[in-house]
């Protein structure tokens, strides 16, 4: 069975890159792109991934908000926070929200299909 990611992030281009990315990797597939927080969190429930990838820059609704309607719910998969909005105030929210793992944009690809699954 394939790990199944969905990529929410509002660059197109950093979308199709991961899409390309998870397909050549064996074990795991794109579950949906999202660069819209409410769509983000209407394919949470609809495509059910085993993890989201996830900027915090998004449209209608920042990912700091979809983290706070995830909090607590048992049904969320893990959320992979990778943003180049970096400061210790956001990844301690972050974290407080139930981020899985804090990731700095730009990162090693190897590196990040590694923590996606560690989390998932």
């Amino acid at each position: 069975m394939k790990l199944r990611v969905l990529i929410a992030d509002p660059n197109e281009d950093f979308q199709l890159l991961m899409k390309s990315l998870l397909s050549q990797e064996g074990d795991m597939e794109a579950a949906g792109v999202s660069s819209d927080g409410l769509e983000t969190l209407s394919l949470i429930q609809t495509a059910r991934p085993d993890v989201v990838l996830l900027d915090l820059i998004q449209q209608r609704l920042d990912g700091l908000a979809i983290l706070r309607r995830l909090a607590g719910r048992e049904d969320a998969p893990p959320v992979l926070v990778l943003t180049g909005f970096v400061n210790a105030a956001i990844v301690a929210e972050c974290a407080r929200l139930g981020a899985a793992y804090f990731i700095p944009k730009p990162c090693d690809p190897g590196a990040l299909l590694q923590c996606l699954r560690q989390y998932a």
